[in-house]
């Protein structure tokens, strides 16, 4: 009905659609357990359309605002790994953890890589597995071979596992330099038993003369 009424959504439902003729129709799941590689890359292309028109920033929104509130709001309720096979009917695992939080761990992947190296990782990946069953292993391999980044933990962290991080960040002024910051970050999310999750991320740092620059951080 929204593509009939000529609804702006029609344009990230073909985007999406669209890019299962790779995801999905080139390379397809081996089985519904792993379907996150049709449908988190599939979620993904819609963010790649949004960045294509309107820019890098645009598309970081059009993530958050689509895709990181439906699977929060959806966590509340479970939380599960995406690659997932306690299910009595398969419609159970389309979810916001198969599609948005699948499009969020791309998008976190593509972050951590980077631009040419993703692209590089996934264009390797369809091609080797081309109108073959595919299983998030062999997404993994081909990131390997394509790039040389370890990418096991990656995946340990944000797709075999369940939940995701929180974080507390706290920036204030240190008198040891007076024109110094400390920034301290700590992980909150409730683990149980799991030991606290290791991964990269960065701090943008915007100066007054205009200059910007981003140092990574390991947590």
């Amino acid at each position: 009905q929204e593509f009939l009424a000529g609804s702006e959504s029609r344009n990230f439902l073909v985007m999406h659609e669209l890019a299962h003729q790779w995801f999905g129709d080139t390379v397809t799941c081996e089985t519904w357990s792993e379907g996150w590689l049709n449908e988190g890359f599939a979620t993904h292309s819609e963010v790649l359309w949004e960045e294509h028109c309107n820019g890098k920033a645009s598309g970081i929104f059009y993530l958050m605002d689509n895709f990181q509130s439906g699977y929060l709001e959806e966590a509340r309720t479970y939380q599960r790994p995406i690659v997932f096979n306690q299910f009595e009917f398969v419609s159970e695992i389309f979810d916001a953890h198969l599609y948005d939080k699948g499009a969020l761990v791309l998008n976190q992947l593509r972050d951590t890589l980077g631009e040419d190296a993703f692209r590089r990782a996934v264009g390797h990946y369809l091609t080797k597995h081309q109108f073959s069953p595919v299983t998030t292993q062999d997404l993994i391999r081909a990131i390997e071979e394509a790039t040389g980044f370890n990418a096991r933990k990656f995946f340990d962290t944000f797709v075999f596992r369940a939940g995701h991080i929180e974080l507390e960040a706290e920036v204030k002024k240190t008198d040891a330099m007076p024109h110094g910051l400390e920034i301290s970050v700590a992980q909150k999310q409730k683990g149980g038993e799991e030991p606290a999750i290791e991964f990269q991320t960065r701090i943008f740092i915007q100066y007054v003369d205009g200059s910007s620059e981003e140092r990574p951080l390991t947590l």
